[in-house]
């Protein structure tokens, strides 16, 4: 580990703060969100970042810059753009995708379903610009 000045410490430069992460992570774990409030150079980007870093199957973590938001507006359209950039999302939407053209594969193959005396017709219906809304939330 070297002392690095000006740039926010990562990886093996990153002085491990174990406490304040374990705190972190069972305010996390109850549901709340975080305000991280200290005075300069004091660590609070470099633990932000670490978080992000180690993202796991339970958190991920996008690191957004929302400082030049000046209505909240502006604070959402930074924060979404982020979220769309980064590789959270963009893992998803590529499941997501992949998903959604097995199932129009498996449509296309099986117009009919049936079996006991019951049948299932396969079809597309049109979707609604909310349902696409709700189910990208």
């Amino acid at each position: 580990m070297k002392n690095i000045v000006g740039q926010t410490p990562r990886g093996k430069d990153f002085f491990i703060r174990e406490k304040l992460i374990r705190r972190l992570y069972r305010r996390l774990d109850s549901g709340a969100n975080l305000y991280i409030a200290a005075p300069r150079r004091m660590g609070k980007t470099a633990v932000l970042r670490y978080l992000e870093d180690k993202s796991d199957d339970a958190y991920n973590a996008v690191y957004v810059i929302t400082e030049a938001a000046d209505n909240s507006e502006n604070f959402f359209k930074v924060v979404l753009h982020e979220l769309f950039r980064s590789s959270v999302v963009g893992n998803i939407q590529r499941l997501s995708k992949k998903a959604s053209e097995l199932f129009d594969e498996f449509q296309e193959r099986f117009k009919k379903l049936g079996g006991f005396g019951i049948q299932i017709e396969m079809g597309k219906s049109e979707t609604s610009f909310y349902d696409e809304l709700r189910n990208l939330v």
